[in-house]
């Protein structure tokens, strides 16, 4: 959610919509290999949510920060590197280093239907698929974007039986 709230902030929205949170669920690495599976063209698919293409979002940036940490398993990274991982993590945040913006009502219904669907999921978290799923279940204008590029309610729930 803090990657949608950050994307959302850059791009000076007013408030968080689906859109923002749908688009940052289809970068996770589950959701991801749904729209590679299918052969989703997940570029024009952000470019149609009005996100950053893929590799400019801020949960790409925070990806690319923990992968590089882990790269050096106990040593002290480069100063370079270190520096770079520091002016990633902060990039266009305000001063403060706190973003915040209201949920518009879209957002918000959806939420609230995750939280009473998700006392019958069998899953002990929410997962980015099973969260991706509500979003196109509880959401008209989603289901639709969606829908025209194939990721339905029934592909959603296909690969839903497929994660472990």
């Amino acid at each position: 959610m803090f990657a949608a709230v950050t994307d959302a902030y850059r791009a000076n929205a007013c408030e968080l919509s689906p859109e923002h949170v749908v688009a940052n669920l289809l970068r996770t690495p589950s959701v991801a290999f749904l729209l590679n599976e299918h052969e989703i063209d997940i570029r024009t698919l952000l470019q149609d949510l009005g996100a950053a293409a893929p590799g400019q979002s801020r949960y790409d940036v925070f990806r690319r920060m923990i992968e590089l940490s882990q790269t050096f398993s106990g040593e002290e990274p480069p100063e370079a590197v270190a520096q770079a991982l520091i002016d990633a993590g902060s990039a266009e945040l305000p001063s403060e280093g706190f973003v915040a913006l209201l949920q518009s009502d879209r957002l918000s219904s959806v939420m609230d239907a995750m939280i009473t669907d998700a006392r019958d999921w069998p899953e002990e978290s929410i997962t980015p698929s099973r969260l991706l799923l509500t979003f196109v279940q509880s959401d008209a204008q989603i289901r639709s974007l969606l829908g025209r590029y194939g990721l339905t309610q029934e592909l959603v729930l296909k690969h839903l039986g497929k994660c472990p």
